[in-house]
């Protein structure tokens, strides 16, 4: 999964333990376990996740490109144990708690007369191998929280939503694992459409099937209200939004796409209410036969 960051904001580690979950019935097992504040002996190697960061531009970078420094905080690897998360031995070994199955069975008979429960081991955290000498370090985990920087090049010609991807550059994976992408989303405030002008669009696009039902069908008069209602409030939205005259043509792009999704929304509605109408015109037609012969 991807985390998502700015330079003062560190990021969450996606793989995190499982809580104070481990505290009954197990006791000192595993009480308050928190990743990375405790030493632990499970293997579990994951690959890291991307890291995305937002970064906006305005219209002159957006056409000609430009190179920006990001800091920002993420996981590597440790630099004790070079990522394994033991220090000493070179590979990890069957869990001595669960045989290596990741599962252990509980007998809860005697005490609240449920019977055996299945649990996750809580010594290899299902894995079923461990880490033999938990790094100091790094816990266990094979990695750290550190700051880091990346020079992003933002081709010219960018628009508002577009990613620029470092490969290598996210967070590292735990014990050994690869390590993500460092993912720039670029942000063209220009191109981006109010909150109260999108739903706008999408509403004036939410008519537009209903208008077309009506001409063909010739029932535009009764389908007043569902045409009204929605186009009316949707112009009045867009119009809220500010400046409709005054955007380039990215933005009336990113405008036309939300017209097509609420577009699409009720067409679906329309091509129903269209079969409707039909079968039931030729009902009526049907019955008016058989009643005049």
């Amino acid at each position: 999964g991807a985390s998502y960051g700015s330079p003062s904001q560190p990021q969450g580690d996606p793989f995190g333990g499982m809580g104070g979950f481990w505290g009954w019935p197990f006791g000192a097992a595993g009480a308050g376990r928190q990743a990375g504040s405790r030493r632990s002996r499970a293997y579990n190697p994951k690959a890291g996740g991307d890291v995305v960061y937002q970064l906006d531009i305005d219209d002159k970078q957006a056409k000609e490109g430009v190179r920006r420094g990001v800091t920002y905080q993420r996981y590597v690897a440790c630099d004790v144990c070079h990522g394994a998360g033991s220090v000493h031995a070179d590979h990890a070994r069957t869990c001595p708690t669960c045989g290596g199955s990741g599962h252990i069975s509980v007998d809860l008979a005697s005490l609240l007369g449920l019977g055996v429960m299945n649990m996750v081991c809580p010594e290899c955290e299902g894995s079923g191998r461990v880490v033999v000498d938990p790094c100091e370090a790094c816990g266990g985990t094979g990695r750290v929280l550190s700051a880091s920087e990346v020079v992003v090049d933002i081709p010219a010609g960018s628009h508002d939503g577009d990613t620029v991807r470092v490969p290598g550059m996210g967070n590292a994976g735990t014990n050994g694992s690869s390590t993500g992408d460092f993912v720039c989303r670029v942000g063209v405030p220009s191109e981006r459409l109010q909150p109260q002008a999108a739903q706008g669009f999408q509403m004036i696009g939410f008519a537009m099937p209903f208008i077309v039902l009506g001409v063909l069908l010739d029932v535009l008069a009764q389908l007043t209200v569902i045409i009204a209602i929605p186009l009316l409030v949707g112009i009045v939205l867009v119009g809220r939004g500010g400046g409709v005259l005054h955007h380039a043509g990215a933005w009336w792009r990113n405008a036309w796409r939300y017209f097509v999704n609420g577009f699409m929304n009720a067409a679906t509605i329309a091509v129903f209410m269209a079969l409707m109408v039909s079968c039931m015109s030729g009902f009526g037609t049907a019955g008016y036969r058989g009643g005049f012969y």
